[in-house]
């Protein structure tokens, strides 16, 4: 393993010697200039990772032996063509003007792990049914990424999908057969629609955040996220929740002036966050420990001949709500 306080001229010329690096200066603005052809020679290298060093210089090529390749804003804008690292399993590239063009991520069968977070110039998460073993998949702040491949929704060993901040997201795998999907974050996605059919029972998603997306409703399929119990809808224009949501505790974040009576449906819910929204009536039957009111000025409850304004948090413990 060639660390930073090593030899730079093996990194600069290349050894097959060289089986992993990482490269982590203590100084700022710290440059190496590369030989064009260093890694080509490098045939034995596995690992790479590079924290904040500017290696200048052209890279036609990887080595294909790689397993680890973390790379702080890496230069490269494309894989180079005969890039096939079958047995890469972490491929870290965040903030980096990747674009992913050509066959993309075809031959990363092994990849467990995906970070492509910052990308600027990234307009679309390729085919990556050529990866049945990703777990994680991060793309925060693409601020150019419009679509994601279908193929994404049928990767059934995903466990983290994360888009947050991808403002020009407007195609979304219409399935996701993700069964072992612990976190989807589709926060400011302000441009998605349409939330995805979930076509298998999930377990471990327990919290649903859509801040600040442009999904108008939630398909029934939502109830397969049978783990689901917490689930934010601020700045979100939903108006009405599927009957199939039951198991919800904490529900925050609902933008309209009249509750649906849908709500009567979650049998499980403790938890109602109603805070700066126009709210002037709750719905008859509605049991909750805990609501948070502050901001809802027109609002007023009716308790056990107690009146409270949208100003307070009221903390109940088995009462029943009364519209006046």
């Amino acid at each position: 393993m060639l660390c930073n306080n090593g030899p730079f001229t093996f990194l600069c010329q290349g050894t097959k010697k060289i089986t992993g690096i990482m490269l982590n200066s203590p100084k700022e603005d710290y440059e190496i200039f590369l030989n064009v052809d260093c890694f080509s020679k490098m045939k034995n290298l596995k690992i790479f990772m590079n924290y904040n060093v500017f290696l200048s210089g052209d890279i036609g090529y990887l080595p294909n032996m790689l397993r680890v390749l973390d790379w702080y804003s890496c230069p490269l804008q494309s894989f180079p063509p005969k890039f096939h690292p079958k047995g890469l399993r972490l491929l870290n590239l965040p903030y980096s003007p990747i674009k992913q063009r050509g066959e993309g991520l075809k031959h990363f069968t092994k990849l467990t792990f995906l970070n492509l977070t910052g990308s600027e110039f990234l307009t679309e998460i390729s085919d990556l049914s050529g990866s049945p073993n990703l777990r994680y998949l991060y793309a925060n702040h693409c601020k150019s990424l419009v679509q994601v491949h279908p193929s994404v929704g049928s990767l059934d060993k995903l466990q983290v999908l994360n888009f947050y901040g991808c403002c020009e997201l407007t195609k979304f795998p219409n399935e996701v057969w993700c069964k072992s999907l612990e976190q989807l974050d589709l926060r400011n996605c302000i441009k998605l629609e349409r939330f995805p059919e979930i076509m298998d029972k999930v377990e471990s998603l327990n919290k649903l955040d859509l801040f600040r997306t442009a999904i108008k409703e939630l398909p029934a399929s939502i109830g397969n996220l049978i783990g689901l119990t917490g689930l934010g809808l601020h700045g979100c224009p939903i108006k009405e929740l599927p009957a199939v949501i039951q198991n919800l505790i904490a529900l925050s974040g609902c933008p309209i002036k009249e509750l649906p009576a849908s709500i009567g449906n979650l049998i499980g819910l403790t938890y109602l966050d109603l805070r700066g929204f126009a709210l002037k009536q709750l719905p008859a039957s509605i049991a909750l420990t805990s609501l948070r009111l502050s901001g809802c000025p027109m609002l007023m409850i009716y308790v056990d001949d107690l009146i409270f304004t949208g100003n307070n948090e009221i903390m109940f413990t088995n009462t029943t709500k009364k519209k006046k």
